[in-house]
């Protein structure tokens, strides 16, 4: 069961990606796209990552390599690293 904060989080989160990276800007004449975008966030209390993977199965979690969840979206493609510190970090490529 997810709780409510993962979910209002994490369609916040969704629209927040969605506004920023369907906008183009114009600069002098030309069309630039935005390519890349990375946003970090600290929740400021620890998350549990067994409950989060529980909720979520679809997230990677290998912590004999890593220490972070990668919680991957199709679209749009993003990929949202959530650490035990609660620290979180996005990259939307």
């Amino acid at each position: 069961m997810r709780t409510p904060l993962i979910n209002r989080n994490a369609y916040r989160f969704r629209r927040c990606l969605r506004r920023g990276m369907e906008r183009l800007v114009k600069v002098e004449g030309e069309e630039i796209r935005i390519q890349n975008v990375v946003a970090s966030a600290s929740l400021d209390e620890p998350l549990d990552l067994d409950a989060i993977i529980k909720a979520f199965p679809d997230i990677e979690w290998r912590p004999e390599v890593f220490s972070g969840l990668a919680f991957r979206l199709k679209k749009p493609k993003t990929c949202t690293l959530l650490f035990k510190t609660g620290i979180v970090a996005n990259a939307h490529p």
